[in-house]
This record gives structure tokens, sequence and C-alpha cells, in this order.
């Protein structure tokens, strides 16, 4: 098997496919509230289902009448009454079967539409941290089907599954009033019944936990090889990538047929116990006095009507069964723990949220390690005074992206402070932190939406604003480029494409100054490119950025000599912690770590850019 083959079978999520089990009771607890929200209709269905019981039930006894005491009279008054009788408790039967059906099924739906909004609010919850460890691919693969197991019937909190066993309850009663000799032979095959059920619904359950697992597996595997297409096709890597998914597709085939054999056994099992009976009641009828036609009739038809709500369990119990795992997996993501949106109780006098003008932000003896024992930032202390903007420079993997994320509230730092104009960051409600922080990440995501929707986000933004926003960042030919005509005078504006493919790298990064503008933080972090930008694009891209940062305290995680030299002060990393601090200039004359940083960076764009000539030249 291959590294990547491995590393989707038995990845990070394989700790989240076993989760902690819980009783089937504690599982379902997790719909009750959903539940209880609903009470109305279920009010409303209870009152039904009695009706819903007793009407099948005068069935056969109506049937019973008309054949022992009517029908040997031919077409006759009695007869005639005997069959409207007959046919309006059908019909009424019909009639509170449909409203029943259609209560049911609008609680189960109402429900699901309730899970699946707060199931999407809690994945939007949890801590970046928790998607370091966790494949996205793979979440999302999971979560809908995960969420079709649980189907209406079985999210409407049971009521059929009531219904079901009240019915067989009433019918097994009615059978031994009936006649107690054939109403026991017919009810003899329960036990027996009862045994198989039990013994293959255990098995179908740890199979289906198995194809759900299998089922995540394969939808990841498939999202991330087409998200990587173009990385597959350009190393000639398709056949390895398709016989790797051809692997998880044997393995999902195998286990599924096993499934299927598990579960066609099961129903026809019911079917079976169900024939049985009835010949079960044939047999019993020999030697007992008093048996007549409309008797028989009427036995055969409650031994019928037994075995059709014990179908519907059966039925309800595979649904069940799915459901059970599919409730595990969301229970487990349900019970993680979120990003807190709170701060913890803390003096008053520490809480006032700072606001403009912009403050000074104060970093003291701040340590963090993403595991015990291995630190990623060392001791770091930096002093930002209002308005400055301060370029931070070191290495891969020295800490200046953990540092921003820990600014921004994504992590909570070990030891040390971080304070804004003197209040301690940490006492600020994440929300709150977030309008004072902001963090600009080196790859610009965009949404398959409008221009003029990727930066709103959401927002409330009058469109005269937007529109000068667009214009001070350079977008207004994008935004034209854009637009796909108009429809009644309305323009029709068309979205980006997958995360924006039909846009530039500089064409993203004004997108990005756009949303600082409109997003109006006090500070942002900025996370700069890598990539290269012709000249004319850069100079319009560092135009963009400076008209964003206007009157606002920055980081600026550099990554261009430019950024470096129009920086007001500079912060360089090394290890996790700063080591150097100063204007460029100052740094330079010292001629120590900045000073070497600085030359290999001179030398790599020398390099980048002469490579960028010849290629234009050839």
């Amino acid at each position: 098997m291959s590294r990547i083959h491995a590393s989707v079978t038995a990845g990070p999520d394989d700790a989240e496919q076993k989760p902690a089990r819980r009783g089937d009771f504690s599982l379902v607890k997790l719909i009750v509230p959903y539940v209880l929200r609903e009470r109305r209709l279920y009010i409303l269905s209870l009152l039904l289902l009695p009706l819903s019981i007793l009407f099948p039930l005068a069935l056969p006894r109506i049937v019973k009448e008309i054949v022992d005491h009517r029908l040997h009279s031919g077409m006759s008054r009695e007869l005639v009454t005997g069959v409207g009788i007959l046919l309006a408790v059908v019909g009424m039967n019909f009639l509170v079967m449909y409203q029943f059906q259609c209560i049911l099924r609008n609680i189960g739906l109402r429900i699901m539409r309730a899970l699946r909004t707060d199931l999407y609010a809690r994945l939007q919850s949890f801590p970046i941290g928790y998607f370091r460890h966790e494949s996205r691919g793979r979440i999302v693969a999971r979560l809908p089907p995960d969420l079709d197991q649980i189907d209406p019937r079985f999210a409407s909190g049971g009521l059929m599954l009531v219904a079901d066993c009240l019915s067989v309850l009433a019918i097994g009663v009615a059978m031994l009033d009936l006649s107690v000799p054939l109403g026991l032979w017919g009810l003899s095959v329960i036990p027996f019944m009862a045994v198989t059920v039990t013994w293959l619904s255990h098995r179908m359950r740890s199979i289906i936990r198995i194809v759900r697992t299998l089922t995540a597996r394969m939808n990841s595997f498939a999202q991330e090889a087409l998200s990587a297409h173009d990385v597959i096709a350009v190393l000639a890597a398709r056949d390895h990538f398709r016989n790797d998914f051809d692997k998880i597709a044997s393995e999902f085939e195998t286990t599924t047929l096993t499934a299927n054999r598990y579960e066609s056994a099961f129903f026809a099992g019911i079917d079976f116990f169900g024939s049985l009976a009835v010949a079960m009641v044939v047999y019993g009828a020999i030697g007992v006095t008093g048996i007549t036609a409309g008797l028989m009739i009427a036995m055969a038809q409650y031994v019928q009507q037994f075995f059709v709500p014990l179908r519907g369990l059966a039925t309800r119990f595979s649904t069940f069964q799915q459901a059970m795992v599919a409730l595990e997996r969301i229970d487990h993501l349900m019970r993680l723990p979120v990003e807190p949106q709170e701060a913890p109780v803390v003096d008053s006098s520490a809480r006032g949220i700072p606001g403009k003008p912009v403050r000074k932000l104060q970093v003291k003896d701040l340590d963090f390690s993403y595991r015990a024992g291995t630190p990623v930032l060392k001791n770091v202390s930096l002093d930002i005074e209002p308005g400055i903007h301060m370029a931070m420079l070191g290495e891969t993997g020295s800490g200046k992206s953990t540092f921003a994320r820990i600014l921004c509230g994504f992590y909570r730092q070990d030891r040390g402070t971080v304070a804004w104009g003197g209040s301690d960051l940490d006492a600020i409600p994440l929300r709150e932190r977030r309008k004072i922080v902001s963090l600009v990440p080196q790859e610009v995501f965009l949404f398959d939406a409008s221009v003029e929707e990727n930066i709103r986000l959401g927002r409330d933004v009058a469109d005269a604003d937007l529109s000068r926003i667009i214009a001070a960042v350079g977008l207004e030919q994008v935004c034209a480029r854009e637009q796909a005509g108009t429809d009644g005078g309305a323009t029709i504006r068309t979205g980006l494409g997958e995360w924006g493919r039909r846009l530039s790298e500089g064409e993203k990064q004004l997108i990005a100054a756009a949303r600082i503008i409109v997003y109006n933080p006090d500070m942002v972090v900025l996370d700069e490119a890598t990539s290269s930008l012709d000249p004319l694009l850069d100079a319009s891209v560092r135009a963009a950025i400076r008209k964003a940062l206007e009157g606002r305290s920055a980081i600026i995680i550099a990554h261009r000599l430019s950024t470096l030299q129009s920086a007001d002060a500079i912060a360089v990393m090394h290890k996790g912690s700063v080591v150097e601090t100063g204007t460029h200039e100052e740094l330079i004359a010292r001629g120590e770590y900045y000073a070497k940083l600085y030359r290999l960076m001179e030398l790599s764009e020398v390099t980048a850019s002469h490579g960028a000539r010849e290629r234009t030249a050839a």
C-alpha cells in the first residue's frame, strides 16, 4: 500500500472514527432538545395515534361478521350495510394514517434542519488547532451522509416506533380475544424471531459502522485528488491515484456486500416468521371446535396485521442501527470543545474593550508550544506604538505565523501577556478581540461569488461606500471584467470560480486590501504573499495595502525587500525568539542576523528577477 493511500485509510481522523462508545439512550438524548421544540405537533400526532391503531383492529372483526352472518343471505340489506361500514372504516383509516404520517415527517424534517444548522455552527466554532490534526475534506465528506442516515422518521422522536409497538400489543390482544388457542399458535413464533433479529441487528451495526468509515475515506480521497488535479496531472500520477482509489472502493464494495447480506437475511427472516405464523394458526385449528370461515379469515388478517408493524419495527430497527452509528460521530463532534466566545470573568476594570483611536500593543514574555516540551515561541516581548507598521522577518519555522495567530486569539499562549492600550486582550471576548486585531493570511481565500460579495462577506456596506473602497484599492477593472451583462437593467455579477481561480494572485491581494477597509480593525496582522508579481502589479498591490493600513497599527510578516525598507520598525525572529528590533537602517548598520537575512533575500530577488527576464525574452 502506498504512503498516500495509507494516509487516507489511517489518517488522523481514525481517532474520530472510533469515538468513545456511549449507550443508545445517551445518544438518543442528543435529539431530545430538538423534539421538545416541536411539542405542539407531537401533541397533535398523539391525538391521532389511538385512531391509527383502532381502525385497523376493527377491519378483521367486520370481515368476520360479514362472512359468518351476512354473506350467506345473498345480496341483502344487511350485507350492503356491512360492506358499507367496512368501506367507511377503510376510508377513515386512510385519512387518519395520511395525516399521522404527514405530521411525523414534518416533525422529522424540522428537527433535521435544526440539527444541521447547529452542527454547522458547531464546526465553525472549533478552535483553529482542531483543523491542524483533522482532515477538512474527510469532515465535509462524512457529515452529509451521516446526517442523511438520521432519517426524518427516526428524528421525529420515535413516535412511529411507539405506534408500531402499541399496534403489535393491541393486535396480539385482539388475536387472543378472538380465539385463545389460535392466537397462541400464531404468537408462538415470536421468541424464535426475537432471538434471530437480535443477533442479526448486532452484526449489522458493526458492519454499518465500517461501511460509514469507508464511505468517508473514499469521499475524502476523491475530494483531495480532485483538488490536486493539476499537480497529479503534471506529475503523471493519475494511474497511481486511480489504483489507490480502487483499493478503497474494493474494500468498500466487499464490506457493503456483507452488510447487504445481513440486511437481506434480516427482512427475509421477518417474512419467513410471518408465513410460519399463518401456518401455525392453520395447524392449530385442527381439532378445535367452533372454528368458522369468518374466524379463520379474521385470524389470518390479524396475523398479517401483526407482522406489518413488526416489519415496520424491523425497518426502523435497521434505520435505527445506521442512525446510531451516525449519531455516535455527530455526538462526538458536538461534545468537542469549541473556541470560547466570551471572556472569563475578571475584574471589570480590566475588561474595558479598547476602541479607536489606535492604541499601543504590548507583548511581554510570551511562551507557546503545540506539544509539551517543544516550544515554538520563547520569551517573546514586543512594543508597537500606535500607528506603527512593524515588519517581522525570520526563516521558515521561526514562529512568525504562530505569533500572528496568538495575537488574533486562535491560540492561547502558555505564558505571558498581550495587552492593547493597557487592557489584557485575553480578557476580551474573541468576537470583540478580532474587531481589534485582524489577520490577513498569506493565501487569500475567495468564495465562488462576485467581487463585491467577496469583499462584503455578509457585512452591511452601502453600495456607494463599497464603490469608493473598490476604487481606492484599484479593483474597478476587475469588477467590470467579471460583470456578465445586464438583465432588466440590473447588473449580473458572476462568481469568481472555486477559490477565486479566475483572478490572479495580485488581484486576490487587492481584494484582501478591500476587506481590511470594510472590516475596519484597529490593528492588522498581514502575512505577506510570497508569490512573485510583475513590477507594475506589485506596485499596485503595495499601494492598495498602504491605503488599507492607513490609520492602523500593523505587523507585516515580510517576504519582500520593499516591505522591509518601507516599514517603520522591524522585528527579527529566530528559533521562536525575537533576536533584533529596529529600523532597516539601524539593523543593517549592526551587521548581525538581520543583515545576513537581508543579503540572502536580496540575492534571491535578483536571481528571480533575472530568471523572469530570461523567460520573457524566450
